[in-house]
């Protein structure tokens, strides 16, 4: 072989090599730009595509997004405006992954938080994941406050201990238990090599269990919360419930709270359609008003609001149940 034969072998494999890296980066685009518009679009009936803003965000996403799948950047390390930090791996980490793409999370849970929790308050967090909310609970309520953070899958809690200790806070509580309604040992599943799905009920979870070696069983103890917290009703502020369809059943561990006089709001993940027990305890019952909104947008300027509860609503939303008025300007 003469070496201009072998620089022209050398050529056309380096341009094999950039095509498979356009075809790459050119699959990742497409496959991010279908996800963030379909669950944008999905979760924000007001959003229009015409809106600039959000077609600049959403190439700030995309571009992100190929930088941090093609990257070698391993660490994250994120400070939000509110000066509380989190960290985690790309592998890892979903919490951090969306801060760094999005530089919120979940903006009106947030917001509503930091208007209602103030020092000394109780903050429970059930599904409490990597401490995206127990963390800013915690700064919120203080040192003479408590938070205390449930979350039963193994993969979570090294973040949510580190998550915590990086805050130097020391009123935070962790049970890695899950909440139920009966005290009893129970499987979860989870993805081995993506912290991106949990929960023993989640469907995509049960079609990837289908692959060998890829989703990992955890048996982990499953309390009643009114038999695992034992703090005055009246210090509870709020209650937040994101159990991947489980939340039915952690309310019912909690019935014996819910006898009396009581008043502690709940923000809970369900669809309003699909949850007729959950309506008819909170809205019926116990005579709560009932708000939603659409979950963390990906690629937009968040407007921070919520609307009056939609309960023949059929998609997921974060429900916030309160027996006080919501602020004007904060519902629509």
């Amino acid at each position: 072989m003469n070496v201009l034969s072998f620089l022209l072998i050398l050529l056309i494999l380096f341009i094999l090599l950039l095509a498979s890296i356009s075809i790459i980066i050119g699959f990742i685009s497409i496959l991010v730009f279908t996800n963030i518009n379909f669950n944008f679009f999905y979760y924000n009936h007001k959003a229009k595509l015409s809106d600039i803003t959000y077609l600049k965000n959403t190439l700030i996403f995309m571009v992100k997004m190929i930088k941090l799948t093609l990257g070698s950047r391993y660490e994250l390390k994120i400070t939000t405006k509110d000066n509380i930090k989190y960290c985690g791996d790309v592998v890892n980490s979903t919490l951090c992954k969306c801060l760094y793409l999005n530089n919120n999370y979940e903006p009106s849970v947030t917001e509503y938080l930091k208007k209602t929790l103030k020092e000394g308050d109780i903050f429970i967090d059930v599904g409490a994941n990597e401490g995206v909310f127990g963390v800013l609970a915690g700064k919120l309520v203080g040192p003479t406050g408590k938070v205390y953070c449930i979350e039963p899958l193994p993969k979570n809690i090294p973040l949510l201990k580190k998550n915590i200790r990086i805050n130097n806070l020391n009123n935070v509580i962790i049970y890695d238990v899950a909440a139920g309604d009966e005290n009893k040992e129970i499987s979860f599943f989870e993805i081995k090599f993506f912290n991106m799905l949990g929960g023993a009920e989640n469907k995509m979870v049960t079609v990837l269990s289908k692959i060998p070696g890829l989703i990992q069983e955890s048996r982990v103890k499953q309390k009643r919360l009114d038999t695992l917290i034992n703090e005055p009703l009246d210090k509870i502020k709020v209650i937040k419930i994101d159990t991947e369809g489980h939340e039915e059943f952690v309310l019912k561990g909690l019935d014996t709270w819910l006898i009396g006089k009581f008043s502690f709001d709940f923000i809970i993940e369900m669809t309003p359609s699909k949850s007729k027990f959950i309506i008819d305890l909170l809205l019926n019952k116990h005579k709560y008003t009932g708000y939603m909104h659409w979950m963390d947008s990906v690629a937009y300027d968040d407007n921070i609001y919520w609307e009056r509860l939609d309960i023949n609503c059929d998609i997921k939303k974060n429900v916030l149940f309160t027996k006080n008025r919501l602020e004007k300007g904060i519902l629509n």
